[in-house]
């Protein structure tokens, strides 16, 4: 066997070396990739766990914003329905308004149609007035103020009068009579009358209005007083039958139904 010569070992030696260095470095290499793979899975396991925090915080961020757009949403409707609901009631007041105002012209209209009626129907019943009605009654006033002057009672055409020319009892005499003197009602008087100590009830009536049932209800042309009249008989019958009875019974306007003056 020959010997080895330097050159030859030092070759085998470097070539030795490499072959360890390489194998090092194989399983150096083969360490570090397995460390690598390992920090990458961490990496991804810290990326995933961020991932899904940030997620969530997003979710809730989202949550949180869709919550303020609702309720900024239903703040902005509340605001919108009040002014629709002001609006509405503005609305309404001027309709009304505009409907009274058209009432009160329709009204006013009414008024004067009814006194323009009233008006025509004095005018014709002036007109159908003969000259005989008219001789009667200017004998009846000037009968009125003689008696008047003498304070006493008269009966002209079954018709009383008393001493200041007012009509007491109507012809055909329907059993009551009223007697005033000095614009006083006789058994009236301040010195009997005039303190009450015991108890006492009294009646106040209003709004006869005679000639307004056929005048305005069944427009008649020349309207009377019938229907008004039975009225008034049955309510003084049933004040009449009252226990105890009062202790008087007055009857303020409308008495008639007509207009002042007419």
């Amino acid at each position: 066997m020959e010997c080895e010569s330097t050159a030859q070992r030092r070759r085998r030696l470097a070539r030795e070396r490499q072959r360890k260095h390489r194998a090092g470095q194989n399983a150096t290499d083969n360490n570090d990739i397995g460390q690598r793979r390992k920090l990458a899975r961490e990496r991804q396991q810290k990326l995933r766990s961020s991932q899904n925090a940030t997620d969530a915080d997003e979710i809730e961020r989202r949550r949180r914003l869709a919550r303020e757009r609702q309720q900024r949403h239903r703040a902005s409707k509340n605001v919108t329905d009040a002014n629709e609901i002001e609006r509405r009631r503005r609305l309404a007041r001027e309709r009304q308004q505009r409907h009274r105002a058209r009432q009160n012209a329709v009204d006013a209209n009414e008024i004067e149609r009814r006194r323009r009626l009233a008006r025509e129907r004095q005018q014709r019943h002036r007109a159908s007035q003969n000259a005989e009605e008219v001789e009667r009654r200017r004998r009846l006033n000037r009968i009125r103020m003689r008696n008047c002057r003498q304070n006493r009672l008269v009966t002209v055409d079954n018709n009383t009068f008393n001493e200041n020319g007012k009509c007491i009892m109507a012809s055909g005499n329907r059993g009551f009579q009223i007697l005033t003197k000095n614009r006083l009602l006789t058994g009236f008087e301040k010195e009997k009358e005039g303190l009450w100590k015991g108890p006492f009830s009294f009646i106040q009536a209003a709004d006869t209005q005679f000639g307004m049932i056929e005048d305005f209800l069944e427009k008649r042309e020349n309207p009377g007083w019938q229907e008004e009249i039975v009225l008034t008989e049955k309510a003084i019958k049933a004040v009449n039958q009252m226990v105890p009875k009062p202790r008087f019974f007055i009857v303020c306007g409308d008495l008639i139904n007509a207009f002042p003056g007419e």
